[in-house]
């Protein structure tokens, strides 16, 4: 199931969204509807599914350092301070300039079973590190301490798989993951899709699509569970040449990906 929206004018909803299997954070830019739609998604896709321990799935509309960024984004745009999370059903990694009210905000309003945890550093976990509810893919380039790496593994109850040097660093903008599939940027070489085939094994189905007519950055286009996504209004369904590679529908490339079995 796909839910299209806009954020601050902007398409790339996986910045402004964090989207799990057991609660979703907005922007506090969100549209009301948008909201209404994603609180409605978990009740009906969910329904026959055990749920987190008090039995809800919350939509927080939330800030992070003062940024309406709490998800993934591009870069080479004009931004505030870089600061990204990076979460699951889990748990929730902050970066250190997220303020004492928003972690108290987040705890107050996220089921309980989910760990908080803030770091001492402004990583940009988000952008770098892609996850699901039971690994986490981590680039070679990225040059974490393993303090940091023990937190994201403890926090997020994953194992870390340590990628060798196909992919790029900011992996997390250019990726999206569930645990059925891995869509990636059509901008990336076979190697690298080789290397997540090799990773995650056979039962993962990987897929390259651009995203919101043509955005390479796939995992800042659109934020995904296992049962729906949130994307773009602009999210587009006919085949289009963008430079040198040519894209599919990216509905039909998304869903294959991410929800084909």
């Amino acid at each position: 199931m796909m839910l299209k929206s806009r954020i601050e004018k902007s398409n790339d909803m996986g910045a402004y969204s964090l989207l799990t299997n057991n609660y979703c954070l907005l922007s506090e830019a969100a549209a009301p509807q948008l909201r209404k739609e994603v609180c409605r998604s978990f009740k009906h896709l969910y329904l026959n599914e055990a749920g987190p321990e008090d039995s809800t799935r919350p939509v927080v509309k939330c800030s992070v350092g003062g940024t309406q960024l709490i998800g993934r984004f591009c870069l080479g745009k004009h931004l505030p301070p870089l600061t990204s999370s990076v979460g699951n059903s889990n748990g929730l990694v902050l970066p250190s300039m997220v303020t004492d009210d928003e972690v108290a905000h987040l705890r107050s309003t996220l089921p309980g079973h989910v760990q908080i945890r803030k770091l001492a550093s402004n990583a940009c976990l988000g952008n770098m590190v892609v996850c699901n509810d039971e690994i986490a893919l981590v680039p070679a380039e990225l040059q974490l301490d393993s303090e940091v790496l023990s937190q994201i593994e403890r926090v997020l109850s994953v194992d870390i798989l340590r990628s060798n040097q196909a992919l790029p660093a900011m992996l997390g903008t250019q990726s999206a993951l569930n645990s059925k599939g891995m869509l990636l940027s059509p901008e990336l070489p076979k190697t690298a899709v080789t290397e997540v085939h090799d990773l995650l094994g056979e039962d993962i189905v990987v897929k390259q699509s651009s995203v919101n007519r043509g955005s390479a950055h796939v995992g800042a286009g659109l934020a995904a569970n296992d049962k729906f996504f949130i994307t773009g209004k602009n999210f587009k369904s006919a085949l289009t040449v963008i430079g040198t590679y040519t894209t599919r529908c990216e509905g039909d490339a998304a869903l294959e990906a991410l929800y084909s079995h």
